[in-house]
């Protein structure tokens, strides 16, 4: 749509068959996730911020690791779904742009031309 932001747009195409596109991706990324994971040492302790954390995938392997977890997508559908995958887990809508400008105070990127 126009004058829409990047976030905006990708949000609205994410969150439309939301459920069917997690199933997919979720299969398909998991041997990934588990490998960084594993790599950064993901465990006890760790707090791990997700972007575009999607349908929560991600956050729950790391939260059944120990993590504390917390994330980030403009997919208002993907963050419904994550909520469910991973309960009490602090996942938003926002953009990185947004959630950069509200907890560090960075201004938000200028709106680019269309």
């Amino acid at each position: 749509m126009v004058g829409e932001s990047v976030a905006e747009a990708y949000g609205r195409r994410w969150s439309a068959g939301a459920a069917v596109r997690a199933e997919h991706f979720a299969a398909l990324s998991r041997p990934a996730w588990e490998a960084v994971l594993a790599a950064v040492g993901v465990g006890e302790g760790t707090k791990l911020l997700d972007v575009a954390c999607g349908s929560g995938e991600l956050a729950a392997l790391a939260r059944a690791r120990g993590a504390a977890v917390h994330g980030i997508d403009a997919a208002e559908a993907m963050i419904a779904l994550g909520r469910t995958a991973v309960p009490g887990a602090d996942l938003r809508v926002a953009s990185f742009a947004m959630a950069l400008q509200r907890e560090l105070g960075v201004p938000e990127p200028p709106a680019h031309a269309a």
